[in-house]
């Protein structure tokens, strides 16, 4: 028998998805839950899961390693992966803001300057409306950025 191997994205998501698998008759012993493992199989053998960070699980299905996983559209926008999205599951539903002081003069040149984890969701936003930008790729909070380069806006 062939086992189904899914990625799942650790974190805020990974207790909606495998509660959601569980809705349709997928189980894990409660014990696996809590373990530390990158891979766990369901009680019945069909499954195994690989329980990886967000941004890994598009490249474990892109490269065959899973045959498909489960992670945040966030994910999917900003690594343009090379595979399918044949569902848009009902969990882990988020927003992108985009966010600057309330009483922030203008820069006076036109060309915002934007601290966000998200650069190519941000360029493509700013893009559709004709913005000129420059992006600030920030793997810290943008907001602490922001605050401390005397940024224009944030996206996260």
């Amino acid at each position: 028998m062939n086992q189904l191997t899914i990625a799942i994205a650790k974190g805020r998501l990974q207790p909606a998805a495998l509660d959601l698998l569980k809705e349709i008759g997928i189980v894990l012993a409660e014990a696996s839950k809590t373990s530390r493992r990158l891979s766990i199989e369901d009680q019945s053998g069909e499954y195994r899961f690989l329980f990886v960070k967000p941004s890994d699980v598009t490249v474990y299905v892109e490269h065959g390693v899973a045959d498909c996983g489960i992670v945040g559209r966030d994910v999917l926008l900003e690594s343009t992966p090379d595979v399918l999205q044949p569902l848009d599951l009902p969990i882990g539903r988020c927003r992108m803001v985009v966010a600057a002081l309330a009483d922030a003069p203008p820069n006076g040149h036109g060309m915002l300057r934007v601290a966000t984890k998200f650069p190519l969701i941000a360029t493509r936003h700013f893009g559709k409306r004709g913005q000129p930008v420059e992006i600030i790729a920030a793997d810290s909070e943008p907001r602490e950025l922001s605050i401390e380069s005397e940024l224009d806006d944030e996206v996260d």
